[in-house]
């Protein structure tokens, strides 16, 4: 009766292993079992998202138009700087000041605006009519990478008269300007300018 019972006991395992076989050699060696895989838990390569690195950066086309604005508007400023030596002494001067930061570097030494507008003055009552007039295809702008500064390379033709001293001036000039928007609105803080060439210039 006992080995009829054990019989049956070892039919009955011998059935279990063959149903349960998998599962049971799973639980005994868990790391050789892959994961399950569900089919949603794979994605495919062309709906995969772009790595981060791979979008455009947001701040980098902030800073690239901030960058043209600054260019845009020290070019403009250096533009209305030569017309303001072009306008009659009265405007010219009483003007001038509007361009400059509160200290400038003037041909290499640092001056306070007071000193240069003062310099600017003896040279426009000594050569009252003034004509500046840019070449456009030289101007090069530069700018730092945040905006907050600009440097202005242009050529000019200038001419230059005093009717009462019997004396007249022209040619080519050059200058550079530093151009700084820090304060909100464009102001020169570097100015260094020299003459080219001087007399006629044959018509281009």
């Amino acid at each position: 009766m006992l080995s009829v019972s054990l019989c049956a006991s070892r039919t009955a395992l011998i059935s279990c292993l063959l149903l349960w076989g998998p599962a049971a050699v799973a639980q005994a060696n868990p790391a050789w079992v892959d994961p399950v895989v569900r089919p949603g838990d794979i994605a495919a390569p062309e709906l995969a998202a772009p790595p981060e690195a791979a979008r455009p950066p947001v701040q980098a086309a902030w800073e690239s138009d901030r960058k043209a604005l600054s260019a845009q508007a020290a070019q403009a400023l250096a533009a209305d700087y030569l017309d303001l030596w072009s306008a009659p002494n009265r405007l010219t001067l009483a003007a001038a000041s509007s361009f400059y930061g509160s200290t400038v570097t003037f041909h290499g030494r640092e001056r306070t605006i007071g000193s240069v507008l003062a310099e600017k003055r003896r040279f426009a009552e000594r050569w009252p009519q003034r004509t500046y007039q840019y070449r456009p295809e030289t101007t090069m702008v530069a700018c730092e990478s945040d905006g907050a500064r600009c440097t202005v390379w242009a050529v000019f033709d200038f001419s230059a008269a005093s009717s009462g001293r019997g004396q007249r001036s022209l040619g080519i000039g050059e200058h550079e300007l530093v151009v700084s928007l820090s304060s909100g609105r464009p102001v020169i803080v570097s100015e260094t300018s020299r003459v080219l060439h001087h007399g006629a210039v044959r018509n281009r």
